[in-house]
């Protein structure tokens, strides 16, 4: 049976140019459709745990080599689906780490427990803060981190645990990104 390594965030996988090396095999199993998780630059090798939306995780490549999938995808007729993660980043993302400094601009982007005087965690895990998508200026950010994805050409997204989101947020993303 399969081991779990001494580090769990170990990068376990591939890379970007990895996958396009294997566009043809996949192609001939008769896949249409690949599907990623979370390219951004985070902490942990799944890709969940985002702290920076402008770029890819070194250990995944680079735009350059995101672009370069697309349209190898596309030149074979098949589809890429990449996962969004709206509802919450790593505690490390820039954004939140702003939320934290004193009058920090970011602070009412993400939800607090007044009860226990900290900010909300997905999923209980400590190292997620979840966004307020609620708040304007939050979902406004996050539509426009997945506009962008969407002008790379990508043919959907899934929306990773889309039971956390509020449907209005959702409605206005289908929107956007159409």
């Amino acid at each position: 049976p399969p081991t779990q390594p001494a580090d769990v965030n170990a990068h376990i996988g591939g890379t970007i140019k990895g996958i396009t090396a294997k566009l043809d095999y996949i192609a001939a199993q008769g896949f249409n459709a690949i599907m990623l998780t979370p390219v951004y630059e985070g902490k942990a090798y799944h890709g969940y745990h985002i702290t920076d939306y402008d770029k890819v995780d070194p250990l995944f490549g680079d735009w350059n080599d995101f672009d370069n999938l697309v349209k190898e995808v596309h030149k074979r007729g098949m589809k890429i689906i990449c996962d969004f993660v709206p509802n919450h980043c790593h505690i490390d993302n820039k954004i939140f780490k702003n939320c934290q400094l004193p009058k920090g601009s970011h602070h009412p982007w993400f939800l607090y427990d007044k009860a226990k005087k900290d900010y909300v965690t997905f999923l209980g895990c400590p190292d997620l803060p979840k966004f307020d998508l609620y708040n304007r200026a939050a979902a406004d950010f996050m539509i426009n981190v997945a506009k962008i994805l969407a002008l790379k050409n990508i043919d959907g997204i899934r929306i990773d645990h889309a039971i956390g989101v509020p449907f209005d947020f959702l409605r206005e993303l289908r929107c956007a990104v159409k």
